[in-house]
């Protein structure tokens, strides 16, 4: 179910300001805004509230948490963050594409 999110990352270099704006597009086509979360602190050694997820839902229910998580990490994604210990390798791959290119013209018989 795809609730439709949008994350849209605004970062301003010459203010150094940055805000992450999340919405979501119901099926009636209204827009849901998903307000500042609220920060809690709890000393260490605490046991955290077990309500305290900050999206949940039973099967079936509205939150759609994998929809809203794929939206920041596109939005993150276009901003040219990536995961921590992620390895671009589309080089590498394009370097052994015209590896295997070359060896073919070499061991493959002219027609």
């Amino acid at each position: 179910m795809n609730w439709r999110w949008k994350a849209y990352y605004d970062k301003q270099p010459w203010s150094l300001a940055e805000s992450l704006h999340i919405i979501r597009e119901t099926h009636d086509g209204s827009l849901e805004v998903l307000q500042a979360p609220e920060v809690k602190s709890y000393p260490p050694g605490s046991l955290l509230p077990t309500d305290h997820a900050f999206l949940h839902s039973d099967y079936g229910g509205r939150a759609d948490v994998k929809g809203f998580m794929q939206a920041v990490m596109d939005a993150a994604w276009e901003d040219g963050m990536r995961p921590t210990g992620f390895a671009d390798v589309k080089n590498e791959i394009a370097a052994v594409r015209y590896h295997l290119e070359d060896m073919r013209k070499l061991a493959l018989p002219k027609e």
